[in-house]
């Protein structure tokens, strides 16, 4: 028997993820129909009743307050090791690997096209860090395909990106060798958005980092320290034939920038395209791709957490 649901802006309301959900939730229109009440306490007010409340946060960046801990918390890759939560790390994973697979796409193959850049570098929000990449990066922007798209430059002229950070060209990848990702977070402390993580946190990886494995790329993350490490104990293989990847270990971001930066400066173009990284770029994609896998991880970090919280 499925068990019922009441909800309004929480995951499964994820018009990617729904069907998949419907197998084992369904979705109720009252609280009083429901055996449990998921809601997001950053979007949403919470409802008065006394059915079990998980509070849906997969999509974001906990803040280390208590009032987060008093109910079970559903998180999306990175929490502050809080009591009473469900981490949910390959959250991004699996979304971007369901949003992508109604295209059925096949695989690009950029080693067989000319190359009019050196790297690819979508950009939606220009953060504090991110200006700051750009400063310290300088004429190397000049060698790269990138879009800011609150500045207006999107990827593709003419086309509005600011409604759908999933979209997708192949000729993007085609076109460059590597992609340099910006993921969300940068470091530990104080953010731009003034969320505080401590080192004890898990990493939180986006859809960012996720297109290039999925499309084909070897890829340079602008992140929290051990993303790489993360990947790679995920099954993942990174690019240490092309980077100095001694970067993915430095605390400071500052540092972590400037390691980045003469990354990119010294990067080996035709070893992008050897048959070393074509292994690579194919055994990630692989694994991406990987439905059966995809499906088991669903079931094991979302559903079976959440069905053992509401049956006891």
């Amino acid at each position: 028997m499925k068990n019922k649901v009441f909800c309004q802006s929480s995951f499964l309301h994820d018009a990617v993820v729904e069907e998949y959900f419907k197998q084992y939730f369904e979705r109720v229109g009252s609280p009083e129909l429901a055996d449990v009440i998921i809601y997001n306490p950053l979007r949403e007010e919470p409802i008065v009743s006394s059915k079990p409340v998980i509070k849906d946060l997969i999509w974001e960046l906990v803040d280390r307050t208590p009032e987060y801990t008093s109910d079970r918390v559903l998180l999306g890759g990175c929490n502050e090791r809080l009591t009473n939560t469900i981490e949910v790390p390959k959250w991004f994973w699996y979304h971007t690997y369901m949003y992508i697979k109604p295209k059925r796409l096949t695989m690009p193959m950029p080693y067989l096209h000319t190359k009019e850049y050196n790297f690819l570098m979508p950009i939606r929000r220009l953060s504090k860090r991110r200006k700051n990449f750009l400063k310290e990066l300088g004429n190397l922007r000049d060698t790269s395909l990138y879009s800011i798209v609150e500045e207006g430059r999107t990827l593709d002229p003419g086309e509005d990106m600011s409604s759908n950070d999933r979209h997708y060209n192949s000729a993007w990848y085609n076109k460059t060798y590597y992609s340099v990702v910006l993921e969300t977070y940068y470091g530990w402390g104080k953010f731009d958005n003034d969320k505080l993580l401590s080192e004890t946190s898990s990493t939180f990886i986006t859809e960012k980092t996720f297109k290039p494995i999925c499309y084909g790329h070897p890829l340079i993350v602008l992140g929290q320290p051990g993303i790489l490490k993360t990947l790679r104990n995920w099954g993942f293989v990174t690019y240490d034939n092309l980077f100095d990847e001694s970067y993915d270990d430095e605390p400071d971001a500052d540092k972590r920038i400037s390691m980045i930066v003469d990354n990119i400066k010294r990067v080996d173009l035709e070893e992008c395209l050897s048959a070393e990284t074509i292994e690579r770029i194919h055994h990630n994609q692989n694994l991406f791709r990987n439905e059966a896998l995809i499906k088991q991880g669903l079931y094991d970090d979302v559903v079976k957490p959440i069905q053992e919280f509401i049956n006891g």
